[in-house]
């Protein structure tokens, strides 16, 4: 608690009252003013639970609580919480109870309100509220834990320390990619290492343009922080995600060091990567901290991006973790965000803003004799189950190929301004297959055919688009052909879960 804040002031006077009444009357409107300070409206005595009164009511939006409050030396029973159950039993389905005692709980009463899950009461304690008034956010913070805890698990959940960090619970799996990255020489896995630097962008196999809807006008950007102090934090923010619907198996990922990257795709591998980040380092020489970029889509509606920096030692400490989407517009049923905004408790008002400017870039190169031609060193590959043919199970969907313009000083190429510079430092780019072919049929000439990208508030989304050098004649190579022209730097491994 902070006790320089006026809330905590508050706490201490009511603390070294000696009228234990008026202490009881008081902490009611201490409850009260955190629910006033969440832009909750108050009402005290109300009629809502029938012809007993409780102490208070707190309404925001669709968020309604009936509250008691007890500053007694001995802790409330089972016979309180039923007394709070009948009164909750008059109001409708979708309101809380919320039972605050100075003194905590008997076994009794806790056990009382886990045996119904299906309708909550909230318990609350006094050292709990010490631990989080006076810190903005936290007191709401907390109620929504502790209903998640009910609703997901059936089980009181009590507050030690201060409320930063992302809930950690049991959780499923994340939605894998189905693509592939597969070298010339034959290795297989679903992540790359090559050379690089610092710059949170990432390559996507597709980028939604959000401008693209009738009438005039360009998206909208909602930005969002994240409670993430930790890698672990980072991993549950992943499975919250998932849970909430915000992913996909279209995802993209990069992670960069300075003189290191390291690109994929599937949000299951990105979590495995981050936590397998010892290996990563052996041998090599590295910042302190590493930065990551996640990149996904949004039902149809646009793409977000998570971004962050975190330490790249133990403990691995999150120093920035934030959100940010890009949509086609102010969705009319905002919900499902506004869901996603309570469950991460950013700490600061969440609101659209509208971009002034055209959310993709785009540029077309062609095939033409001044074309860039691409050195092939791997395909991005998915499985067509549909297939009857063996040697066409499996398609290349896109290419790993040196980047054409990478930032050395032995560089010669100029580079254009329609490449992004951020992504000069990558020894790699992928890109997407304008034409796909079964991957036992390559061909022998890859060009660069058009660039893709769209700037979120925090890092920079990159759609490179490739395709074969003629693709009406027969340009194929067969396996024995394929030149050796693997980077140095470039490492595959198979990361287990």
């Amino acid at each position: 608690m902070r006790a320089d804040s006026p809330l905590g002031k508050e706490w201490a006077r009511l603390k070294s009252m000696s009228d234990a009444s008026r202490r009881g009357y008081q902490l009611e409107n201490f409850v009260g003013l955190l629910f006033g300070k969440a832009h909750f409206e108050v009402t005290k005595n109300p009629g809502a639970g029938g012809r007993r009164q409780v102490d208070l009511l707190a309404t925001m939006g669709d968020e309604t609580y009936l509250v008691e409050a007890k500053w007694w030396k001995a802790k409330p029973g089972v016979g309180e919480v039923q007394a709070l159950e009948d009164r909750l039993k008059q109001t409708p389905p979708s309101v809380l109870g919320l039972f605050v005692s100075s003194s905590g709980f008997t076994q009794g009463a806790i056990d009382r309100v886990e045996s119904k899950p299906k309708r909550p009461i909230l318990l609350v304690t006094g050292e709990e509220l010490e631990q989080v008034i006076g810190w903005d956010g936290d007191f709401l913070r907390m109620l929504r834990r502790k209903r998640d805890a009910m609703l997901v698990d059936g089980e009181v959940a009590w507050v030690t320390g201060q409320l930063r960090g992302v809930p950690r619970r049991r959780r499923g799996t994340l939605p894998p990619s189905p693509e592939t990255i597969v070298l010339r020489d034959g290795t297989r896995s679903k992540f790359l290492h090559c050379g690089g630097d610092f710059g949170e962008f990432a390559f996507l196999r597709e980028l939604p343009d959000i401008d693209w809807v009738p009438g005039s006008g360009f998206g909208v950007t909602l930005d969002m922080a994240t409670p993430a102090t930790d890698e672990k934090d980072l991993v549950s923010l992943l499975h919250e995600l998932s849970d909430l619907g915000w992913i996909t198996d279209k995802s993209r990922w990069s992670i960069q060091q300075s003189e290191d990257t390291w690109h994929g795709a599937g949000a299951d591998v990105f979590a495995n990567v981050l936590r397998d980040w010892k290996t990563r380092y052996e041998g090599r020489r590295i910042h302190h901290t590493e930065e990551f970029c996640y990149v996904d889509l949004c039902d149809d509606i646009g793409f977000y991006t998570l971004t962050g920096q975190v330490a790249a030692h133990s403990p691995r400490t999150v120093w920035r973790a934030s959100l940010s989407f890009q949509l086609s517009g102010i969705p009319i049923d905002p919900k499902p965000l506004q869901h996603l905004a309570q469950r991460f408790e950013p700490g600061t008002t969440v609101f659209f803003r509208p971009r002034n400017d055209a959310s993709v870039i785009r540029h077309h190169i062609g095939l033409g004799a001044d074309g860039i031609r691409l050195d092939v060193i791997g395909f991005i590959v998915e499985d067509d189950e549909r297939a009857t043919r063996a040697d066409e199970r499996e398609w290349a969907v896109g290419i790993i190929a040196k980047n054409p313009f990478r930032r050395t000083p032995r560089s010669r190429r100029a580079i254009p301004d329609w490449w992004p510079s951020i992504v000069c430092d990558s020894e790699l780019i992928v890109c997407s297959l304008r034409n796909f072919h079964p991957l036992k049929r390559p061909k022998q000439t890859y060009r660069l055919w058009s660039c893709e990208s769209a700037l979120t508030s925090d890092a920079l989304a990159f759609v490179p688009v490739a395709d074969w050098a003629d693709v009406r004649r027969n340009n194929e190579i067969t396996p024995d052909q394929h030149p050796s022209s693997t980077p140095r730097r470039v490492t595959l491994v198979e990361v287990s879960p």
